[in-house]
């Protein structure tokens, strides 16, 4: 017998307490999500919310194929939402910054980096490397514009 959720049949999930059945339908999504079918993923990411909305992993998942299909806003939307349920929870720090960056909020990135890495020392290196390559990025598109247009300023 199969004792990987993202294998268990619809019909058999109605026997399953609330949280079983949100750990199962995370696994769908995260089997979608490995298949990088992005949009099958955050339908599943969504169901497991709607059973356990306090789960932070659930939106950080949904926030991952998010960014996957081009939807920052709503990436940052549910790393918010990670971050307010667990703020310890280091994953939705960096997918935010990621979804940031796409659209070219680099100080906010950065900051978002920064209260990340205050909670966890773990992953700290990993943040640091995140801070560090969209400061270079942000210097980089400074001199960029610079050369462009070298009397105007990016305010």
């Amino acid at each position: 017998m199969c004792t990987n959720l993202a294998c268990i049949p619809c019909y058999c999930l109605l026997q399953l307490t609330n949280e079983q059945q949100a750990e199962a339908l995370k696994a769908q999504g995260n089997n979608r999500f490995e298949q990088k079918q992005f949009r099958d993923a955050i339908t599943f990411y969504s169901k497991a919310i709607a059973l356990c909305p306090n789960t932070a992993s659930y939106y950080a998942n949904r926030a991952a194929a998010w960014l996957m299909v081009g939807a920052c806003s709503e990436c940052i939307s549910d790393c918010q939402a990670a971050v307010k349920r667990d703020p310890t929870y280091v994953k939705g720090y960096i997918r935010m910054a990621k979804a940031l960056c796409e659209q070219g909020k680099y100080d906010q990135a950065i900051e978002c980096l920064t209260l990340g890495q205050s909670y966890q020392s773990e992953t700290v290196k990993e943040i640091q490397d995140n801070r560090n390559k969209i400061m270079a990025i942000q210097k980089t598109f400074e001199r960029v514009c610079d050369d462009l247009a070298p009397n105007a300023h990016i305010a």
